[in-house]
């Protein structure tokens, strides 16, 4: 986990989980926000959107990566 997450995640005890998401290379994992922005995404989502780095996906919806109709069905 980068220290860019440790330090959004240090006081949470959802830290632990996100850990064990961490080490499952074929689970895509990503945490959101009430607004449906993403603030969370584990390495696998990260490169399964085309990017590179973790920070890169703090603030993005899923209208940043996926075509509707498929974004349409969670609105």
């Amino acid at each position: 986990m980068s220290k860019f997450w440790e330090n959004k995640l240090e006081n949470l005890p959802i830290k632990h989980l996100v850990e064990v998401f961490d080490l499952m290379p074929d689970v895509l994992f990503w945490i959101k926000d009430l607004n449906g922005r993403l603030i969370y995404a584990n390495k696998v989502y990260i490169e399964r959107v085309g990017l590179k780095f973790p920070h890169q996906i703090h603030g993005k919806t899923d209208k940043s990566f996926f075509p509707p109709p498929s974004t349409t069905v969670h609105d």
